[in-house]
């Protein structure tokens, strides 16, 4: 079972149980519909929270300039049909240049031009260098809906008609330039 839906049912759950508890005890009709309402709001608010939870990877689409931590490919699986994924553990860049925030997992669909391209990533990470990611110049690759041709740069095997998603470019990251040291005379 999906972890939204496990957490979708705990939280029915426990409103019931406020609910049976509500409705044995004395206390004033509006306040009762006060903590049920309150109750309400505080699922909502954690049910759009509950994807920044750690270990979890986000739907939202990677940022323009990230630093490569780790890869995961893991392919289409053909016995339970479960659609194959690319897991970028990255850190967003600052305007210079820098890691500015935690690590956080992103994962986009697999695809055989996607899987080359982090396949090679992940080569280059296992090598020891430091990676930076970003959009590259063709950003956007699109299927037009009853073209049978694809797009300039596009993988022929994409899922599904008017499909965009980004085209990310690896790049490795120079040591850092430190300054000189000077010997203190003793």
């Amino acid at each position: 079972m999906n972890e939204h839906y496990l957490i979708g049912l705990c939280y029915i759950l426990i409103t019931l149980l406020l609910l049976i508890c509500l409705k044995t005890s004395s206390i004033p009709m509006r306040l009762k519909i006060g903590l049920v309402v309150l109750m309400s709001g505080f699922y909502i608010v954690t049910w759009e929270q509950v994807s920044e939870i750690k270990g979890w990877s986000t739907f939202s689409p990677l940022p323009e300039s990230f630093r490569v931590i780790w890869i995961h490919i893991q392919e289409d699986n053909k016995t339970t049909g479960e659609a194959g994924k690319i897991y970028y553990w990255i850190r967003p860049l600052d305007t210079i240049g820098l890691p500015s925030k935690p690590p956080r997992v992103h994962h986009v669909p697999w695809s055989l031009e996607a899987a080359a391209l982090a396949e090679s990533a992940k080569t280059r990470l296992d090598a020891g260098e430091v990676l930076n990611g970003r959009l590259s110049n063709n950003a956007l690759i699109r299927q037009e809906a009853g073209s049978e041709e694809p797009l300039s740069g596009e993988d022929p095997l994409s899922r599904g008609a008017n499909q965009i998603q980004p085209q990310f470019e690896f790049i490795t990251v120079a040591p850092p330039s430190l300054p000189t040291k000077t010997v203190p005379v003793q």
